[in-house]
């Protein structure tokens, strides 16, 4: 039910938040099996929360009270509630949550994980912290081209031109993605030529790489 209403958008989050509450764990917590099942609601809280933020406003306080809620339990954060609370975080630009879920997946051992890795970097670099994002760059022990990308991507959105460039120059194999991505970069701060080479120099293009040369 907390799942379902979670989906219906910010108004649906209001009322799956009195539903949540009204099966609170502090209520149940002699009742083993009770407990679990409020526990497993509690992940679903969360997860959908993150899912229902993708252009809504997901509640006041954001993640706030969820994750203060799990950490009161003690509760084991799954894959799938790290994935969409660092989506939420990224959307919505919330660096304080997307630091606490860092946090998380440090202690629970998922920092390892490329995938996580790659929205880490997406996040921190949505949130303005381009440095952090290098720092969970240059950790992760294998990287694929997506993660370069976002990588140069997080130095672009934060105006960091040079150290976008010198990501791209580093990388060892490029997609039609990380020319784009530069080609952008340089037509948005009005590096017009810069851009017009990045252009020339594509091994392919497709209809988004005319349309940014265009817009450049």
């Amino acid at each position: 039910m907390v799942g379902g209403y979670c989906r219906l958008g910010a108004e649906g989050w209001r009322i799956a938040r009195i539903v949540y509450w009204v099966a609170s764990p502090q209520e149940l917590r002699w009742k083993t099996e009770s407990a679990s099942r409020s526990l497993a609601r509690g992940r679903i809280y969360v997860r959908d929360c993150g899912s229902a933020s993708l252009g809504e406003e997901c509640g006041p306080e954001g993640l706030k009270e969820p994750l203060d809620w799990m950490d009161r339990m003690d509760m084991r954060v799954d894959f799938d509630t790290c994935v969409s609370v660092l989506r939420y975080c990224s959307n919505t630009k919330s660096l304080c949550d997307g630091k606490r879920a860092h946090a998380q997946i440090i202690s629970i051992g998922y920092d390892g994980d490329r995938f996580l890795s790659n929205l880490l970097v997406q996040m921190y670099g949505s949130c303005g912290c381009p440095e952090d994002a290098r720092g969970v760059f240059d950790r992760m022990r294998r990287r694929n081209v997506f993660s370069w990308n976002i990588m140069i991507q997080a130095y672009a959105d934060n105006g960091r031109v040079e150290d976008a460039r010198t990501v791209f120059d580093k990388m060892p194999e490029r997609d039609i993605v990380s020319w784009t991505a530069v080609m952008n970069m340089y037509g948005k701060c009005g590096r017009v030529d810069d851009a017009r080479n990045a252009f020339n120099n594509m091994p392919q293009r497709d209809i988004i790489s005319w349309n940014t040369m265009i817009a450049a």
